[in-house]
């Protein structure tokens, strides 16, 4: 199964809120570590550039596929060009401007399965 796994702030969806980048970094490496322990998923992510230093870091990152976000399309475009090649999605993101429900509904729209 492939799994996208999208954190916002960590996709680079707020860019230039370096405290909020690496909170969401931190939510997403955690999320990360747990599931690409499980042999049976292809995990997709969406980073932010100024994140590569420590996605690198990590013990995992040669089994995560990662879409680098360089702020060229609209971070929404992007979600749901990168959610094509998945079965399912896992949605991290705060609760402002109806942010989850428009991934949601971008998720479904595509009849994808939403996680969370």
């Amino acid at each position: 199964m492939n799994l996208l796994i999208y954190e916002y702030f960590a996709s680079g969806a707020m860019k230039g809120h370096y405290d909020l980048e690496q909170a969401g970094f931190t939510m997403l490496d955690a999320v990360l570590k747990d599931f690409t322990q499980l042999p049976e998923l292809v995990i997709y992510t969406i980073l932010d550039s100024s994140l590569e230093k420590e996605i690198f870091l990590t013990s995992y990152v040669d089994k995560v596929k990662i879409d680098w976000y360089k702020g060229e399309i609209n971070i929404f475009e992007q979600f749901e060009k990168i959610l094509m090649n998945c079965d399912a999605v896992l949605i991290i993101a705060p609760e402002i401007s109806g942010l989850i429900g428009k991934m949601t509904a971008i998720a479904e729209k595509n009849n994808k399965l939403v996680l969370g």
